[in-house]
């Protein structure tokens, strides 16, 4: 079962999963760390699908995590591109964490690039059931390109990657970065930008 925690300063999603012992945290907002209940950092992994300010704003708090992110480091701790230029976060010290390479992820998660919204964007596949884009793709729109890193062209290209996995798996459950979650098959009937592609 899946946990959806709504910043109430970004109205950004944080995704709270577990399975047996370990607890996963996906882009961990404003309000995320007082409502996850752990001691045990060696069971706790925060997943990153991109490192925008509203994603990591309480990244800091879980220092000590098994951390997972495709960006470079620069990218996540520049303050010109995480955006946190004009916002009261800290620069998250990365080697407070257990960093981890996409070969150190429990095999129940699949990673899959989607390079557009920003550089290093990843969306995290979850045995196939759960399917959490970030801000790649929303239930009714998609990703903006007009940040730092941004591309449009690539953008454009991960979509219609996503969109074959949603045309495979149309029962899966999307999780976004913003707004509803919403089922695979909803998504391909109503999002008219996958619908042009």
């Amino acid at each position: 079962m899946v946990c959806r925690i709504q910043s109430d300063m970004f109205e950004e999603n944080t995704y709270v999963l577990k399975n047996g012992t370990k607890i996963f945290v996906i882009d961990p907002g404003k309000g995320t760390f007082e409502k996850i209940e752990t001691n045990n950092r060696q069971n706790l992994w925060v997943l990153l699908t991109h490192s925008h300010i509203d994603h990591i704003f309480e990244l800091s708090h879980f220092a000590g995590a098994n951390l997972y992110f495709n960006e470079s480091i620069d990218f996540v701790t520049n303050p010109a591109t995480n955006l946190s230029l004009y916002f009261p976060l800290k620069t998250p010290d990365i080697k407070k964490f257990n960093l981890c390479n996409i070969d150190d992820l429990p095999e129940y998660f699949e990673v899959i690039k989607t390079p557009g919204h920003t550089p290093g964007s990843v969306c995290f596949m979850y045995m196939k059931k759960y399917l959490f884009t970030g801000d790649t793709l929303f239930s009714d729109s998609i990703g903006r390109t007009d940040l730092p890193g941004g591309n449009e062209k690539k953008l454009f290209e991960s979509l219609r990657l996503l969109k074959g996995l949603l045309m495979e798996y149309p029962e899966m459950e999307v999780f976004p970065g913003h707004g509803a979650p919403a089922k695979a098959a909803d998504i391909l009937m109503k999002n008219i930008y996958l619908k042009s592609l």
